[in-house]
């Protein structure tokens, strides 16, 4: 039953966890952006559109992580409840 469980919310772990790295890594390059902001040289286009994409992503698809949880935690429970004879 453990791994039947655990199996059950494998597509919701996976997502939550593409969704948070990719957060994190998105905001890395933003905080990197924000250091090569005041070099004279820099490509300050470039360097904004790195900052939108980590607000655009931290906005629209961080949001989706509370839900994903959510799911993740309380829906195998629904997903259990299915025999072989019921797919």
């Amino acid at each position: 039953m453990q791994l039947t469980a655990v199996l059950a919310g494998a597509t919701q772990f996976l997502d939550l966890l593409g969704t948070v790295v990719g957060g994190w890594l998105l905001g890395k390059n933003a905080a990197k952006a924000a250091e090569l902001m005041a070099e004279n040289d820099a490509d300050k286009i470039l360097l904004q559109g790195k900052f939108l994409s980590a607000r655009y992503f931290a906005n629209y698809q961080l949001a989706c992580c509370a839900s994903l949880k959510s799911s993740l935690f309380d829906g195998s429970d629904t997903i259990l409840r299915f025999d072989a004879e019921m797919l």
